[in-house]
């Protein structure tokens, strides 16, 4: 595998990314669609959607049209005040062609709590416990909606994902394709559970939302820990992606020279058009 170095990283993209770690082939340059391709699929991918946590923390039911969930939110029903307006469902993912989502396993650290109505963690046994239960989420929801939803975990899944929005194929079949991911990675209790996460899906880590025991992250800079280093060496070794959206400048450059795998920044801007974190934490 080529050693991906801070040049390197400049050239891929996170889609590219996602389908080279999976075995897949980047997509060709010239635009498709445009080239009248009409038999090439076309689908969305959303690198970050905090759906098992909206699931968990505030009872959303994406089974639903965001519509019905803000009819519902409005009308009273509790739910937390900080979920913020609800925009995402299946039958907008269905109309948007969003195929493929990066969805994340999150769990609020208890000295960052925005609410009393989430769940936090102090230790690491309890980020480690509710992250799983996020994984038994996506996993309800995939058996809920009876095949429009697919776990993906090889790259075999990937393509039978992405076969659904073929041109040819019926629109009645269409998939969308959840690639698991965690954001801050303080529910690994120890690097070497990396295998266990990895056998229940998980394909993208990354270390830090804020400072976590493996590095730093936004608002709260530092380096890789020795753990950091330790967890990166096990990813490396199952071929699983990492992650740098939130990581500190410090992490996120040791991490570019420390890594063998695919590297992606799943929602992250330019810092020439966006130059640092100068306001308070948003809503999820």
């Amino acid at each position: 595998m080529t050693r991906l170095t801070r040049r390197t990283f400049l050239k891929q993209t996170a889609a590219g990314a996602a389908l080279a770690a999976l075995g897949g082939r980047p997509a060709p340059a010239h635009n498709a669609l445009a080239q009248g391709e009409a038999e090439t699929p076309f689908v969305v991918v959303d690198a970050h959607e905090d759906i098992a946590w909206n699931m968990l923390n505030h009872g959303r039911d994406y089974t639903r049209s965001a519509y019905e969930t803000r009819a519902i939110e409005g009308a009273g029903i509790p739910y937390a005040h900080n979920a913020g307006i609800c925009t995402l469902g299946l039958p907008e993912w269905l109309a948007g062609q969003v195929g493929v989502i990066a969805a994340t396993v999150f769990v609020m650290p208890v000295q960052h709590s925005i609410s009393t109505d989430v769940v936090v963690y102090a230790t690491p046994d309890e980020a480690h416990d509710w992250g799983m239960r996020e994984l038994d989420a996506y996993e309800a929801l995939a058996e809920a909606v009876g095949g429009q939803v697919r776990l993906i975990d090889t790259a075999g899944d990937l393509d039978a994902v992405v076969r659904t929005w073929a041109p040819d194929a019926d629109p009645a079949e269409r998939q969308i394709g959840l690639l698991r991911s965690m954001e801050g990675a303080d529910p690994i209790r120890e690097p070497a559970e990396v295998g266990a996460w990895f056998e229940r899906g998980l394909r993208i880590i990354g270390p830090s939302w804020r400072r976590t025991r493996y590095g730093g992250g936004t608002w709260e800079p530092g380096p890789l820990t020795d753990l950091g280093r330790a967890l990166l060496d096990e990813m490396a070794a199952l071929g699983m992606m990492l992650d740098l959206s939130h990581a500190s400048d410090q992490t996120f450059l040791e991490a570019l020279d420390h890594y063998d795998g695919v590297v992606l920044t799943s929602h992250s801007n330019p810092r020439a058009f966006c130059p640092g974190a100068s306001a308070a934490p948003t809503t999820r």
